[in-house]
């Protein structure tokens, strides 16, 4: 699935949802803005960066044409390590400035 994001500031608000203990990959196209690169992504309790980091997501970005592609992957490994809740996570660039970020919810998975 892909997510289109109108930005209107320098960075941007994205929420994401995945299931526990699955692998998660995401598109986000932010238009109108050329911010390629491979991004750091981490997720923690807070927003507070000084709360411990619980679990990575891998970002990178690329242009088309006169946008900006995001590619959000979580390995299974990584979502495992998150139990159902919400959480927070943010992509930084090489200069450390943040352009998107958001809450993570991890939904429990249930057997009938």
């Amino acid at each position: 699935m892909a997510l289109i994001v109108t930005l209107e500031c320098e960075w941007c608000p994205v929420d994401l949802s995945m299931f526990q203990g699955g692998p998660f990959d995401e598109s986000v196209t932010a238009p109108g803005v050329q911010w390629p690169g491979t991004y750091t992504s981490e997720v923690r309790a807070k927003k507070d960066e000084t709360t411990p980091l619980l679990a990575t997501m891998s970002v990178s970005a690329t242009v088309v044409a006169t946008d900006t592609v995001f590619t959000i992957n979580m390995t299974r490994e990584e979502s495992e390590k998150l139990p159902a809740g919400t959480y927070f996570w943010d992509a930084r660039d090489d200069a450390g400035t943040v352009r998107l970020s958001g809450k993570v919810v991890i939904k429990a998975v249930t057997t009938p």
